[in-house]
């Protein structure tokens, strides 16, 4: 099995933002970036599914050279590959841009399964994923809290009200993963040193 996970790159939500003396914009002296919380999950969920499975985990996302290190974040936790589209003038405009891109890049490579998280922690919108399951052609699942099998995958997402759905996909398909699927595993340093020396794939 194939999956992809797609990742972000996003200021840290625990940086302390200000505005400037004239209230037009934040004053982010120092700001550090790190990878998506929710994508970190989607990678950890991609990993157990591979475990149980058989395949790869490759993880992709948008954006320039420093984005590199939330890739080998994944990469430490078990992933199996990287690719970063680069992107280099100051971000994406707009979830349209960035699933456009992805889409490029993932529809190469045919995965039979996409994890993202269900948002990020800056935009929030949630749009990428559905944008990108249209532009693949693919169904897509929101809000899943559990994930196990692999033909078909039986899913179980969260739904308004409190109320859980119990399904079984066959892929391809893409799916968004809520906080309470799981929690990322602690990557060894051994696997960090791994994931510092690894190739990342950068495409144009």
């Amino acid at each position: 099995m194939k999956i992809a996970v797609c990742m972000k790159w996003v200021p840290d939500p625990e940086y302390p933002f200000q505005a400037t003396i004239d209230g037009i914009r934040l004053d982010t002296p120092g700001l550090t970036y790190l990878a998506n919380p929710l994508d970190m999950v989607a990678c950890e969920a991609a990993v157990r599914l591979r475990e149980l499975a058989g395949g790869t985990v490759t993880v992709v996302t948008v954006g320039p050279a420093a984005a590199d290190a939330g890739l080998r974040a994944g990469l430490a936790l078990g992933a199996d590959a990287a690719t970063r589209i680069a992107f280099e003038n100051g971000g994406i405009d707009g979830g349209d841009s960035a699933a456009r891109l992805l889409a490029s890049a993932i529809s190469a490579d045919s995965p039979d399964v996409i994890i993202c998280g269900v948002r990020s922690s800056d935009s929030g919108s949630g749009a990428v994923p559905a944008i990108l399951a249209e532009r693949l052609g693919i169904p897509l699942v929101t809000n899943v809290v559990s994930l196990a099998g692999a033909a078909p995958l039986e899913i179980e997402r969260r739904m308004d009200g409190g109320r859980r759905q119990q399904i079984q996909v066959h892929p391809p398909v893409a799916i968004t993963v809520e906080a309470s699927l799981c929690d990322p595993r602690y990557p060894s340093v051994l696997s960090r040193r791994k994931a510092d020396r690894a190739v990342i794939d950068v495409r144009t």
